[in-house]
């Protein structure tokens, strides 16, 4: 099994959402919208951190408790709360 996650940009878009994975793929996307002078490290990091929790949740077929463990995960992210705040004021989301 490879280890590897590849990571990379998504153009901009209108979407809400700060970027996408694949669990099959390994692959974590940001949308470059995120590479702006407005956004801190920390808020990036964020980002990255909570595509990261999708990719190693691994396959759920049957969807139950996904959102409680995906919550939990980012729960683990000692500055959480100012990060979604941050995403709130910028009108974006993790989820």
């Amino acid at each position: 099994e490879d280890p590897m996650i590849r990571l990379g940009w998504l153009p901009s878009c209108r979407s809400r959402s700060v970027g996408h994975s694949s669990v099959l793929m390994k692959v974590v996307s940001i949308y470059d919208n995120l590479d702006a002078s407005s956004i801190s490290d920390d808020l990036m990091d964020y980002c990255l951190f909570s595509q990261l929790c999708h990719v190693g949740m691994g396959f759920n077929r049957t969807g139950k408790q996904r959102n409680a463990e995906y919550d939990a995960a980012l729960n683990m992210h000692p500055n959480r709360d100012a990060m979604e705040e941050e995403l709130m004021r910028l009108c974006l989301s993790v989820g």
